[in-house]
C-alpha cells in the first residue's frame, strides 16, 4: 500500500505507524473512518473533500487540552482558510483550462493560497498554515518547491494590495524567468492544495 503493508481483512497495518500521533493507534487505518478520509501510503491520515492532512486536523481541533475559546478561534481561522483555499484552487483549475502548464499551475496555486491566507491572517499565520499542508510530505524537491513558492506568493501579498493584483502577479510569476519553481516532481497522488 505504501510505507507499511495493510491487512484488509483485519483493517489494520502490520507495522508501527511511522507519525508520531497519526491514528488513533499505531496500527489504526483512517481512524477507523475509510469512507471519508484516507491514508494512502501510511503517513498520515487526510480529509479528500477538506484536503487536510492530520498535522492540519490536529491544529484545527486545537488540542484536547486547550481553552475552548482557543479551539473555537482556531476552527473558525481553518475554516476560513478553506474557503481561501477553494478560491485559489478553482483558479488554478481555470487557469489550467486555459492552457498553462501542470508545473506552473502547481505554482500558481501554491503562490496565490499563500498570498490569499497572507492578506487574510497576516505573514505569520500563512505560513503556519502552508507550513502544516506541506508537513504531509515526507520531504524532497517537491517540499521544497511548495515552500519557495508559497513564500513568493506572501511576498506578493505584501506587495500587491488585490486580490486580482496578487493572482496577475502569480500568473506572472510562473512565466519563463519569473520568481516561481514551475518544475514539476512526484504529485503525491493528484493531491491538490
Amino acid at each position: 500500500m505504501g510505507v507499511r503493508s495493510y491487512l484488509p481483512a483485519m483493517g489494520r497495518f502490520t507495522s508501527v505507524d511511522p507519525v508520531p500521533g497519526g491514528a488513533a493507534n499505531d496500527y489504526d487505518y483512517t481512524a477507523q473512518d475509510p469512507i471519508n478520509k484516507e491514508d494512502l501510503d501510511g503517513r498520515g491520515i487526510r480529509i479528500p473533500k477538506a484536503g487536510l492532512n492530520t498535522t492540519e486536523i490536529r491544529w484545527c481541533a486545537g488540542g484536547i487540552f486547550a481553552f475552548p475559546w482557543k479551539r473555537f478561534r482556531r476552527a473558525r481561522a481553518c475554516w476560513r482558510a478553506l474557503k481561501l483555499r477553494g478560491i485559489a484552487n478553482k483558479a488554478a483549475k481555470r487557469a489550467a483550462k486555459g492552457g498553462m502548464a501542470p508545473g506552473r499551475v502547481n505554482a500558481f496555486r501554491h503562490c496565490y493560497v499563500s498570498g490569499l491566507l497572507t492578506d487574510a491572517f497576516g505573514s505569520r499565520t500563512a505560513t503556519g498554515f502552508t507550513n502544516r499542508h506541506e508537513a504531509y510530505r515526507q520531504g524532497g524537491k517537491d517540499k521544497r518547491i511548495d515552500k519557495w513558492n508559497n513564500a513568493i506568493g506572501r511576498i506578493f501579498a505584501r506587495s500587491y494590495r488585490s486580490r486580482q493584483g496578487l493572482k496577475r502577479g502569480c500568473v506572472r510569476g510562473t512565466r519563463r524567468g519569473g520568481p516561481l519553481n514551475t518544475r514539476q516532481y512526484n504529485d503525491d497522488y493528484g493531491q491538490s492544495y
